[in-house]
């Protein structure tokens, strides 16, 4: 006979199927990746507040940077590191998602390029 493990609802990942689902998923995971994407995203929400920082200091204390002899507003830097942001944490969320996929197992045959005839 099989031995059923213990788990509380708080480990379980939210999913939309049901809780055996939740259950084997986690598991097959795993802590490393988890943390991994957590990181990921928390570096990705950083440079978003970073962008907008520097947008509002630079308005508010009129900052301008030098860049290849031409002067740059402080607040267009800001706009596009926050774009930047944005655009790296819409990435992390399809990562995510494709990291949570049942079908997602790790194949060499993903790195190989395509051979066309």
């Amino acid at each position: 006979m099989e031995k059923k493990q213990k788990r509380k609802d708080s480990d379980l990942i939210r999913t939309k199927g049901s809780r055996k689902e939740g259950i084997a998923i986690q598991h097959r995971i795993g802590l490393s990746k988890r943390l991994s994407i957590a990181v990921l995203g928390f570096v990705a929400i950083t440079l978003i507040f970073m962008g907008v920082s520097i947008l509002v200091l630079s308005l508010i204390n009129d900052v301008s940077f030098t860049v290849m002899g031409s002067s740059i507003h402080g607040s267009l830097w800001g706009v596009v590191i926050a774009f930047l942001g944005i655009r790296y944490f819409m990435s992390v969320l399809k990562l995510k998602q494709r990291v949570y996929q049942s079908a997602s197992t790790f194949s060499i045959e993903n790195f190989k390029g395509k051979v066309t005839a």
